[in-house]
């Protein structure tokens, strides 16, 4: 059995595309988190740079993440990411320790 899988993704709006960068994250947190196979999915803004986000993705494994970027949700993110993003590359991550620990 695959164990879940956390990923990271660093996005860094373009200069003039921030509202747009904003507008395609905030659209596309009700699908994913409505994924059954998405177990959390949050985003962080940079507090010194608000060009800057952070999207925390964590799926039950890495099948599901090939299916989630099949996702129709996932079509206008994938088509402007060039556009909007100076570059969008996921970052597979694990704890060195748990809060249960």
């Amino acid at each position: 059995m695959t164990k879940n899988i956390k990923v990271l993704i660093p996005l860094i709006a373009k200069q003039g595309r921030l509202e747009e960068a904003e507008r395609i994250i905030m659209e596309m947190i009700p699908a994913i988190r409505n994924n059954p196979n998405c177990l959390e999915f949050r985003v962080f803004k940079d507090m010194q740079n608000p060009n800057k986000f952070t999207l925390l993705e964590y799926w039950i494994n890495m099948e599901a993440i090939t299916e989630h970027s099949k996702k129709p949700y996932m079509a206008e993110i994938m088509a402007k990411k060039s556009i909007i993003f100076e570059g969008i590359a996921g970052e597979i991550v694990s704890e060195l320790s748990t809060i249960e620990n």
